[in-house]
């Protein structure tokens, strides 16, 4: 699975406990990791950055264009990570998930050119 376009800044409660994983949903580390942040970047210049969440902070929703949906699901539920939703159309097939936050996390495989990123 390759992760093909995104630009996201998801606020989390256990930075390192998130880590692991967004780890193991993207397949690598974080390219910058501090006390307070984790990055990471793909293709293009597309960003997914994590950040330890302040007193009265919010979740997100981020999304994150994949080019085999079925691939990473099938990743994903081999460490027990299921999707809480799916909606398949002529255009884009989607799978929602929560992570450990309860953030909501989004892949999409596009089928149409004229969504391709």
């Amino acid at each position: 699975m390759r992760i093909t376009n995104m630009l996201a800044g998801v606020a989390v409660k256990d930075l390192d406990q998130s880590i692991a994983w967004y780890a193991l949903l993207i397949g690598s580390a974080p390219v910058r990791r501090d006390a307070e942040i984790a990055e990471w970047r793909f293709e293009g210049g597309c960003c997914l950055r994590l950040v330890r969440q302040s007193a009265g902070g919010t979740g997100a929703s981020v999304t994150m264009v994949v080019d085999d949906l079925d691939q990473q699901l099938e990743q994903m539920d081999g460490a027990g990570v299921r999707p809480t939703r799916r909606q398949d159309a002529d255009a884009v097939r989607i799978a929602f998930l929560r992570d450990p936050d309860g953030n909501q996390l989004v892949l999409a495989q596009v089928l149409s050119a004229a969504l391709a990123c």
